[in-house]
């Protein structure tokens, strides 16, 4: 308090003493030379006595971007809804006990551009809030209390730029833990984004999604850790999903090194899905690296979806899924459609229930281009596939190891199975390797399925037993 009352005099006097002379204030509001810092505490914010707090923290957040300070939160917990982020701002808290818990009846706890309140296209970004940091803060939803709110969010991010959430605890959001987008209904455009070694606690599941990404280019998601989230109609803990729009933009997009456990939702644990062909959209969908994540006891592992038809002559996706461990999905560990040109490799899919798909069988969505190497792929849950080929057109499998694909009773265990309603070509399995005694069979094609012998190719490896293919291979 007594520094802010010192700054607040200096300022006082020396904009008079500038008016005297008949010249401008050169400070203008923006530096301090006495203090590097403000604190929510001197501009009335109370911690831990359950009132409201938001005014007290728009007045700090609006001094402290205006001086370009950064602000402090104390240790505590503070009431707060629908304050508004600035240019410039950088929020500091003491850790996990410094909490932010979002009112339930406000939009969203901290957040930006948000279109009920500047109901604003701006496509240019002109508009748009850069120069974010948040760090050190738990934000704290009412999931346990209030139930599921799809689109009251904790950290809601519409058009903006140079965004940083480092160090945060999202807990018991009853939509998302963090929001990056435009909003509905309106243009706007999110860039370099960065939340890195957060947790993401949805405590009992009803919520939406731990990160959604509506609109953001160049944005990552890396060493975080997600828990307990989402509800069984929601997607997952990490969604990546433009809305139906042509401007929509979501490109450059690295989701690296995060944990997840106990994931529901009825989708994915990492979902990429884009309901435009890439044709439509004024920004292509590229770029996508999913990379070092540790998935276990979810719903489902990994899945990209496009309303999109992949062919040698469409934009290609590249798409890098690499040594990621997803383990214990009562579901699909990956599942895709609509996707062209894109690398799965150095990954580890154990104990699952349902096989990986490449193009869904009973869309009309085709991929393309998609290398499938280095794999090792064991211990399906059920008697089943490791790999169901729906719709594709270039599936590339090397030097995988498929260890006991199928149970114990040795029924129904094979490395590919062609699904009845869809349709393969070029087709390979070069030098993949069968391991362990549930498999049945290596190859398996079931009535319906449409693919071109003269384009499929197998070399069988050295290693390893030798098993019957009923796909038709060419040799």
């Amino acid at each position: 308090m007594k520094h802010q009352l010192i700054f607040t005099i200096l300022l006082v006097v020396t904009t008079f003493c500038y008016q005297a002379i008949g010249k401008a204030n050169p400070f203008n509001g923006t530096v301090s030379p006495l203090i590097d810092t403000l604190n929510v505490a001197d501009f009335s914010a109370i911690a831990n006595d359950t009132k409201e707090d938001s005014q007290a923290f728009q007045t700090a957040i609006d001094a402290a971007a205006r001086l370009r300070l950064p602000l402090l939160i104390p240790a505590g917990k503070f009431y707060i809804k629908d304050v508004e982020l600035r240019n410039y701002i950088t929020l500091i808290g003491e850790g996990e006990a410094t909490v932010l818990r979002k009112i339930f009846s406000g939009e969203f706890a901290l957040g930006c551009n948000f279109s009920y309140f500047t109901p604003r296209s701006d496509p240019t970004g002109a508009f748009n809030v850069k120069n974010i940091t948040i760090t050190n803060i738990a934000f704290e939803g009412t999931s346990t209390t209030d139930g599921f709110f799809q689109y009251r969010h904790l950290l809601n991010l519409n058009g903006v730029d140079n965004v940083k959430v480092i160090g945060c605890w999202f807990k018991g959001f009853n939509g998302d833990g963090v929001y990056v987008g435009s909003d509905v209904g309106v243009e706007r455009h999110s860039s370099n984004i960065i939340i890195s070694q957060c947790l993401f606690d949805g405590y009992n599941k009803e919520n939406r999604n731990g990160i959604s990404v509506i609109d953001g280019r160049n944005i990552t998601i890396e060493n975080n850790c997600f828990f307990n989230c989402s509800r069984s109609d929601m997607p997952g803990a990490i969604d990546v999903e433009p809305d139906a729009s042509a401007y929509h933009r979501v490109s450059d997009i690295i989701i690296a090194g995060n944990y997840f456990k106990n994931i529901g939702g009825n989708v994915e644990t990492i979902l990429l899905v884009v309901p435009l062909v890439q044709s439509k959209l004024n920004l292509a969908v590229q770029n996508i690296i999913i990379n070092k994540n540790h998935i276990f006891d979810v719903a489902n592992g990994i899945a990209l979806y496009q309303n999109n038809i992949a062919t040698a002559n469409t934009v290609s996706h590249n798409i890098f899924i690499t040594e990621n461990l997803v383990k214990n999905s009562s579901g699909y560990p990956l599942v895709m459609y609509g996707m062209g040109s894109v690398t799965i490799s150095n990954n580890i899919f154990d104990r699952f229930k349902v096989n990986v798909i490449i193009g869904v069988p009973d869309k009309p969505f085709q991929c393309y281009n998609v290398l499938f190497k280095n794999f090792l792929v064991q211990r399906n849950k059920v008697n089943g596939a490791a790999v169901a080929l729906g719709r594709v057109n270039g599936y590339f499998s090397r030097n995988n190891t498929f260890e006991d694909i199928g149970m114990t009773d040795g029924k129904y265990g094979i490395i590919l199975l062609g699904e009845t309603k869809g349709e393969s070509s070029n087709v390979q399995s070069i030098n993949d390797i069968v391991t362990g005694n549930t498999t049945t069979a290596f190859s398996q094609i079931n009535p319906g399925h449409d693919t071109q012998k003269q384009l499929n190719e197998f070399v069988p490896s050295v290693a390893g037993k030798a098993y019957k293919n009923w796909f038709p291979f060419k040799n």
